[in-house]
């Protein structure tokens, strides 16, 4: 048990925490209370996008994807009409997305 109430929420190596151990059995056995050197890393993001067919109005499109990350960040869109960089989705015919979520402090 932690000595303390702590919230994980600081990404680094060798953080320093206080673990305390209480036996049930006080009279056999001694409370000991160790240092213990913790890493925590970065979360790999989820990112969740329900692919669609769209119909062609000659309109863009715009895609809504969401991110597991909570670090306020903008997820990041590139596509692919016909193997050929575009900046949008507007004409028709098959699109290559790929939907990325920026690295962040946490993520």
């Amino acid at each position: 048990m932690f000595k303390e109430n702590y919230l994980f929420d600081t990404v680094g190596t060798d953080l320093e925490y206080t673990l305390i151990y209480t036996p049930t059995d006080t009279r056999n056995y001694n409370t000991i209370e160790v240092t213990s050197y913790i890493t925590v890393s970065k979360a790999s993001p989820t990112i969740t996008y329900r692919e669609q067919a769209y119909t062609y109005n000659g309109k863009v499109v715009t895609l809504n994807a969401s991110t597991s990350n909570t670090d306020g960040v903008v997820l990041e869109y590139s596509y692919k009409l016909d193997g050929v960089e575009v900046n949008e989705i507007k004409d028709a015919g098959t699109y290559e997305i790929v939907i990325t979520s920026p690295a962040s402090t946490n993520y």
